[in-house]
């Protein structure tokens, strides 16, 4: 799948890349703290990891996945991703098993039930950002790509704030008219 940059965050609490395939809702972090740490989001919303019903955590010793609720297509994502991860066969089956187990018992193409109610609350960009930090980068989207505007705005929307509307030049300079 061919990954989009979306976000390169140094300043966060957690520093690090926000990658994301252009074609479906699946998004990866990767913390740049020396941890090595990867999240997986799957789900719904392209533009928003946090909106995502599906989580896998990556780490030096373990692999999770939690989900609100999925579909199979979920799980094959997962399946794929921790496999391009060398995230171990044994440590995958035991992060996915019980996926597997309700994809077994339920019926074709539904949604399935999750093993956690709720995701925590991100606490990376652009979650971490105050209000009027978030305010401030979103009026200034001239050469902001859209993805992340849009991620941006999604996040004013989630804080009941009221996103302004974009430039129409994302990712290129203002053309300064002249008279």
């Amino acid at each position: 799948m061919p990954w989009k940059i979306v976000n390169l965050n140094y300043d966060a609490r957690r520093p690090h890349l926000h990658q994301r395939d252009p074609r479906e809702a699946i998004h990866m972090r990767v913390y740049l703290d020396g941890s090595g740490d990867v999240e997986i989001c799957v789900g719904e919303d392209i533009h928003n990891p946090d909106a995502c019903p599906v989580r896998a955590v990556v780490t030096a010793e373990t692999c999770v996945v939690n989900a609100t609720r999925f579909q199979r297509f979920h799980f094959d994502v997962l399946v794929n991703i921790l496999a391009s991860l060398d995230v171990a066969g044994a440590d995958r089956d035991d992060a996915l098993g019980w996926m597997s187990a309700s994809i077994a018992r339920g019926p074709h193409g539904s949604w399935y039930e999750g093993n956690v109610a709720s995701h925590p609350v991100e606490s990376a960009w652009p979650g971490d950002l105050t209000d009027d930090a978030l305010i401030e980068t979103c009026r200034d989207s001239v050469g902001v790509s859209k993805s992340r505007f849009l991620t941006l705005s999604n996040e004013m929307r989630r804080r009941g704030l009221e996103p302004p509307h974009p430039t129409r030049n994302f990712g290129r300079p203002v053309r300064k008219e002249t008279t």
